[in-house]
């Protein structure tokens, strides 16, 4: 939640570069996480991988 409230928030480009940052970090863990309990091309790896 932390992550979309910093991207949303656009007239600080500080906070919206981090908030970024952090999204692209929280979707990649989520991706790893996926590949490792097997689920490759899941639905919800799918979308990780459209929206990073």
């Amino acid at each position: 939640m932390a992550c979309a409230a910093l991207l949303i928030i656009g007239r600080f480009p500080r906070s919206a570069s981090l908030g970024a940052i952090l999204a692209t970090g929280f979707f990649g863990g989520a991706i790893i996480a996926l590949f490792r309990v097997g689920q490759v091309g899941s639905p919800p790896q799918l979308i990780c991988l459209a929206l990073s």
